[in-house]
């Protein structure tokens, strides 16, 4: 389902949607090469306390291993190091004041809500912090469930500790180019959906596609080391597909412009796209160290071979015109860039070129907001996360309060807590998901592990080999599909807990039990103190609209007038729109599919939206123009015209955030006539200068045309 129908869709249509949503496989997300770390961090303890007769041991080290498992799979690797070292600090804290606190109902049943209440507000902070919280969060409920004294509560905290920190020492092991992998992934991915834009017709799902990737790059990049030289190279190859993705945006416009009056020459272009898409495709390639020995044909240039387009032999001799010939060009030196630091990345030693390539690195977009600057902007009932960590604090309370107060009809309760834990999300249709995902996983694994138990019998070291083999398959398939996730996962928490207690198949219903009752129980608190996202979506809609005010006028003042040094600031402009837009995107179609009737004006919204699009790829093309250095005029009318862009916008952004009627805007149709009354008067220096003019003019009055509907849509005094 595209973006579009998403939009539009009924929220009767979420039985669908949510069905589709729960069993999409995401194949290019599976992590088979950096689980097999994580297997090992939990199969040496487990191994070794079987080996030593010691099987408690072994479990609580290999539980204090696998709760860290998923954390070292999808992170870059300084911020992997940073997580998991106060994750470890978290399960040990955690552990020890979860064991000494378990005898004791309803201290536990508090301590419980508190720790519930600052893992809720954890997500605030962003993913690792998230994990940090849920980690800990994980160790308190499963340590709160036995009874021990202080002295064997430190005992076992210390045994978790150590697993964890096994697991964490594994990922220090330096292997041959896998700390780099995530970094390199999200990059070829970026790299691929550009070589996929550029051979592509014009498809609004492939823009999609290549907004999401960049968006991806963008964040997993932010916390990268730009200290070391691999890191730079990195960022700027990063930085350098961002050049490229706008050379592209340009020179496919110009084909749309030209294709009916010069259809030669819009076959060039063609040449150039398919060409392009090639080296795009060997730079991925690179990246992913692919092993297939490819051989790529160089870029477009006019000295072809007639007899490798016969059915075009006078292709060569067409005399292309001067701005083919510039975005060409420009192209060629991007890619030139791209290619290098492709194959630079590996080498310990860099050459000087090298070096001089990665001087000028723009970093990603970092937040710049202090840990407590956030938490401090959360704690108020407005705020998402705060209402998020209040309802877990309240469900965990809830659910640790049934079983401790019934102990006797709820064997093992503790799970209940623990599915409620994993399957609360700040927002409905993620919650809805999860828990649903979560039980379905629960039942089958509970099946898989009957049929297992039956046919195999499995000795202790079959268990151990099947305890690895299916905590392996989890963490492969974590990003994968959360239904098979939970089906591995479950077998594995049986099949562990076997080696101790010796009831499968008893410890396999009382799971599917306690999990069933744990996710209803979630659910049916969040039903009763909900979290629409129709409250928020107007906000996100509008913080979207500032951003992108802001980077369109900052466009638009450099065609006003000569600005030095100001590439930074506009690419930092773009990272900050860019991710505003898919915040937004994101609200409106979680807004959709919520079984509500009434939602903030979603016509206002969804229009808003939308409209923000078209000046968004208007905005992105006068930035290739630009860069492109196709169009050196400097005009000063352009900047009393930014002016009125960005008075208006903001206007149209408040209007959008509050639903409250704006004062009518500034007159930027009079400010566009004067421009267009320059292209007659200005003492342009050629003709491509006076055509490239009006491509530039093209753009600007589609942005005029797009601003004039936006404010047909709100509410003008």
């Amino acid at each position: 389902m595209s973006q579009s129908e998403k939009s539009q869709s009924p929220w009767y249509a979420t039985p669908g949607y949510l069905f589709r949503e729960i069993f999409k496989f995401q194949r290019s997300q599976q992590t088979a090469i950096p689980a097999i770390r994580s297997a090992i961090g939990f199969a040496i303890p487990l191994i070794v306390g079987v080996y030593f007769g010691n099987l408690t041991v072994g479990v609580s080290l290999a539980g204090g291993a696998a709760t860290l498992g998923t954390v070292g799979i999808a992170s870059p690797y300084r911020t992997r190091i940073r997580t998991l070292l106060l994750a470890c600090l978290g399960i040990a804290c955690s552990a020890f004041i979860g064991s000494i606190t378990g005898p004791i109902p309803w201290l536990s049943v508090i301590v419980t809500g508190v720790w519930g209440i600052g893992a809720g507000l954890l997500v605030a902070l962003g993913t690792p912090a998230m994990l940090i919280g849920l980690q800990s969060m994980v160790a308190l409920i499963i340590l709160s469930h036995y009874t021990l004294d202080p002295f064997h509560a430190f005992l076992q905290a210390s045994l978790m500790l150590a697993g964890a920190l096994f697991q964490t020492a594994m990922v220090l092991i330096p292997l041959p180019r896998q700390q780099s992998m995530i970094e390199r992934n999200v990059l070829a991915t970026t790299y691929q959906s550009l070589a996929k834009f550029a051979s592509g017709p014009s498809d609004p799902q492939l823009n999609t596609a290549l907004s999401t990737a960049f968006i991806k790059a963008q964040t997993t990049l932010a916390e990268i080391n730009t200290q070391s030289q691999q890191g730079t190279i990195f960022v700027r190859l990063l930085n350098e597909a961002e050049r490229i993705r706008l050379s592209l945006f340009v020179l496919k416009r110009w084909q749309k412009q030209i294709e009916t009056e010069d259809a030669l020459q819009s076959a060039i272009i063609d040449e150039i796209l398919q060409s392009t898409a090639i080296q795009l495709e060997k730079i991925t390639h690179q990246l992913k160290l692919d092993p297939r020995d490819l051989l790529y044909p160089p870029l477009f240039t006019n000295k072809r071979k007639n007899k490798e387009r016969p059915s075009q032999q006078t292709l060569p001799q067409i005399k292309i015109k001067q701005p083919v010939i510039e975005m060409n060009e420009t192209l060629r030196r991007q890619l030139h860039v791209a290619r290098k630091l492709a194959t630079s990345w590996k080498h310990r030693r860099h050459s000087q070129s090298t070096i001089d390539l990665v001087k000028t690195v723009i970093p990603p977009q970092q937040s710049t907001l202090s840990f407590w600057s956030v938490l401090r902007a959360n704690l108020t009932l407005r705020s998402v996360f705060f209402r998020h960590a209040i309802r877990l604090g309240i469900t965990l309370t809830l659910a640790t309060a049934l079983y401790k107060f019934f102990p006797h009809l709820l064997f093992n309760g503790y799970w209940i807590p623990l599915t409620a834990l994993f399957i609360l999300k700040p927002d409905f249709n993620a919650t809805l998901s999860s828990s649903i995902a979560r039980m379905i996983g629960t039942i089958l694994g509970a099946v898989l592990t009957t049929v297992i138990i039956t046919l195999l019998a499995p000795s202790v070291p079959q268990l151990v080999l099947l305890n690895i083999l299916m905590l392996y398959l989890a963490f492969s398939l974590f990003y994968v599909n959360y239904v098979v996730f939970s089906v591995f996962l479950t077998v594995e928490t049986v099949l562990l807990l076997d080696l101790v207690t010796r009831q499968p198949l008893f410890t396999a219903v009382i799971r599917t039990a306690t999990t069933t009752i744990g996710g209803l129980l979630a659910l049916a608190i969040y039903t009763i103190w909900p979290t629409w996202e129709r409250s928020r979506v107007a906000n996100r809609v509008a913080d979207y609209v500032e951003a992108l005010r802001q980077y369109c006028v900052a466009i638009l003042e450099t065609y006003g007038s000569n600005q030095e040094n100001a590439e930074a600031k506009i690419y930092k402009l773009q990272l900050e729109s860019r991710l505003a837009r898919s915040n937004a995107e994101l609200s409106v179609n979680r807004t959709v599919h919520e079984p509500v009737s009434q939602q903030t004006d979603p016509e206002l919204t969804q229009g808003i939206l939308s409209a923000s699009e078209s000046i968004a790829k208007s905005t992105l093309i006068l930035h290739g123009y630009k860069l492109h250095r196709t169009s050196d005029v400097v005009i000063p009318e352009f900047t009393d015209f930014a002016h009125r862009i960005d008075e208006a916008l903001h206007q149209l952004a408040n209007a959008t955030r509050t639903g409250a009627a704006c004062t009518p805007g500034p007159d930027i149709h009079e400010s566009l006539q004067r421009l267009k009354q320059m292209k007659k008067i200005y003492p342009f220096k050629s003709y491509n200068d006076q055509i490239l003019f009006g491509m530039v003019l093209s753009e600007v009055q589609n942005i005029t045309q797009t601003i004039q509907s936006m404010q047909n849509l709100v509410k003008i005094e």
